[in-house]
């Protein structure tokens, strides 16, 4: 029987398997059966502070104090909680992330699991590969490629939270660099909001999941430098829209 895999993943994954019944509860349920996966206090206490705190992610998702609780104990039980972490000093940009590749050296762990730009700009440190969720659960469903491809249009807005912050360029740029460009992303006007692109996906409950992880991801991106965005997605064979 092959070894399992160590794996690290990061809160903004964990905090999304928590939001949503897509890809990353998915990844996460996988994981639980099909890898090794580490934790540390402190990137517990990271969702409990996004979850808690963040008052535009507890307007859009209702769930309580006690909710948020309950998740972070099931992840006690379904992780090896390591510590205490080493100090490292690795992502210039974000200095936050330097507590998820402490956890990883800790564990001595395979792969970080990350939806993070600057992690994900790594590719990998100290033998430990960083890759995205999409990528990693392929791996634990054994599966080689989706089956089934559908084109769709996005018209994306993305927009700056106050007059005060200037973000919204970077943030388009850093969502078509690591989110859009995955899907054969083109760009129908260069300084344009509108984008076509191909989904690969096996079934209508995966690209549901696949299409709102992708918008859960732009907004994170948004968020990150104090914007947001506004979005449409239809099908351009059948004019579903998400």
């Amino acid at each position: 029987m092959p070894k399992k895999p160590k794996v690290v993943l990061d809160s903004v994954v964990l905090v999304s398997a928590f939001l949503t019944k897509g890809l990353a509860s998915e990844l996460l349920a996988l994981c639980a059966v099909k890898s090794q996966p580490y934790t540390a206090e402190e990137i517990l206490q990271e969702i409990r502070r996004v979850l808690l705190e963040k008052e535009h992610i507890r307007s859009r998702y209702k769930y309580s104090g006690a909710n948020v609780e309950a998740f972070v104990s099931r992840l006690q039980e379904i992780f090896t909680i390591v510590g205490p972490l080493p100090e490292l000093q690795v992502v210039e940009r974000d200095p936050k992330d330097d507590m998820i590749i402490a956890c990883a050296v800790e564990a001595k762990a395979d792969y970080i699991i990350s939806r993070d730009i600057h992690l994900l700009d790594l590719r990998t440190y100290e033998g430990i590969q960083i890759v995205r969720p999409e990528d990693f659960i392929h791996y634990l469903r054994d599966e080689k490629q989706a089956k089934k491809y559908v084109k769709v249009s996005l018209w994306l807005r993305v927009e700056n939270n106050s007059k005060f912050v200037r973000g919204k360029g970077r943030s388009r740029e850093e969502i078509e660099r690591f989110v859009l460009s995955r899907y054969s992303m083109r760009k129908l006007r260069k300084d344009g909001w509108e984008y076509k692109l191909v989904i690969p996906y096996e079934n209508d409950e995966d690209l549901d999941d696949i299409i709102y992880d992708m918008i859960q991801e732009m907004a994170d991106i948004a968020d990150s430098r104090h914007g947001f965005i506004e979005y449409d997605v239809v099908d351009m064979d059948s004019d579903r829209s998400w």
